[in-house]
């Protein structure tokens, strides 16, 4: 199951209650819960919901699939670094490509994981002109790109598509068709964006700041 049920859930807590469970032990990872009702994948974030201690052991995930399992957690990774707020110590933390994705997940129950690679490359082409070196210095420091000394652009460019083929050697989708396998219509965009947005009362990102016309032009990139 791609993408964990709200009726699920609630199942669970109706359980509890009537078991009178004051506590529980979470084998494996998380992931943002769908509400299969409205196709709505919606985060979550209260310090009331961190668990109180952790075991972690590599050795744990090696029964997992290398070929899926494993590509997915590496594109979450390497599209956000790091989920414990450790990184986002003094700055500003952009989930923008994750409120994107969310919608293919709601709407189409897909990974959402192989979701954020399909979309990362499109919003990455739409924002890196807000802050064009930081990009090329990913591009040189992390992708291994030749810095190209005359255009700063085609040094970043040059690191997209190197991420995207990386993305590509995992198995995973850069684009909504990989994605889902099939062409995905106007209408549908207009679909997400309007979730995205919540009917254009909302904006997301902030290395550039994303409204709902914003949303619809990274997902018509992506196509």
């Amino acid at each position: 199951m791609p993408n964990p049920r709200v009726s699920l859930v609630r199942a669970g807590i109706a359980l509890c209650k009537k078991e009178n469970i004051d506590f529980l032990l979470a084998v494996g990872g998380g992931s943002v819960i769908t509400n299969e009702d409205g196709g709505l994948k919606k985060d979550y974030c209260v310090d009331e919901l961190r668990c109180i201690f952790a075991v972690m052991n590599p050795e744990l995930t090696y029964t997992l699939s290398p070929a899926w399992q494993t590509a997915c957690g590496v594109t979450d990774r390497a599209g956000s670094v790091a989920h414990n707020d450790l990184t986002g110590c003094g700055t500003s933390g952009d989930w923008a490509t994750h409120m994107l994705e969310h919608e293919h997940s709601g709407m189409f129950d897909v990974s959402h994981d192989a979701g954020l690679a399909a979309m990362w490359g499109s919003w990455e082409r739409y924002t890196m002109h807000e802050n064009i070196a930081r990009f090329a210095l990913f591009a040189v420091n992390v992708m291994g790109v030749e810095q190209d000394f005359h255009s700063q652009e085609a040094t970043a460019e040059a690191g997209i598509k190197a991420m995207e083929e990386f993305y590509h050697s995992i198995g995973m989708p850069t684009s909504i068709h990989e994605l889902i396998g099939k062409k995905i219509s106007d209408k549908d965009i207009e679909r997400m964006a309007d979730k995205c947005s919540n009917n254009g009362t909302q904006t997301i990102g902030a290395l550039k700041v994303l409204n709902r016309q914003d949303m619809i032009n990274i997902y018509k990139m992506a196509k």
